[in-house]
């Protein structure tokens, strides 16, 4: 969704040590890795510099957060960043609703968004294609 220059920045992430959310931040990071080896618009030094760091192979940092500071931290830098959310307000507007949306709406109707982002994109250069992770339980 936001292309190969800024998904593999991706290093990592915090989580609260379940095997599954462990194992998403693996998998994600080598799926990304996996694209950049695949790219076609890439040189070899430009392939190499993204997969190697200092002359060593990245890995991805995959640390626990049992207490889930991080992810504290992330909610309310966003609060205070784009204000928050009115509780039962469902009517308003905010990016986080949105993203909560999509996560909600994309396993029960995958097809039809699809065919509403094929008619937004409509004219573009490129496509999009919505997808929807959640960890696993």
């Amino acid at each position: 969704m936001f292309g190969l220059d800024s998904a593999s920045f991706y290093g990592g992430g915090a989580n609260d040590n379940v095997g599954d959310a462990q194992k998403e931040i693996r998998c994600t990071f080598s799926d990304i890795m996996e694209v950049v080896r695949d790219a076609d618009d890439l040189t070899a030094k430009e392939m190499h510099d993204i997969i190697f760091e200092n002359g060593v192979l990245r890995r991805p940092i995959v640390f626990t957060d049992l207490y889930h500071i991080a992810n504290l931290c992330v909610t309310w830098a966003n609060i205070y960043a784009f204000g928050d959310t009115e509780k039962f307000d469902y009517l308003q507007v905010h990016y986080r609703q949105v993203l909560q949306s999509i996560h909600t709406l994309n396993p029960k109707e995958r097809a039809f968004l699809q065919a509403k982002m094929k008619e937004l994109m409509e004219g573009a250069d490129q496509t999009v294609l919505i997808s929807s992770k959640q960890e696993r339980i």
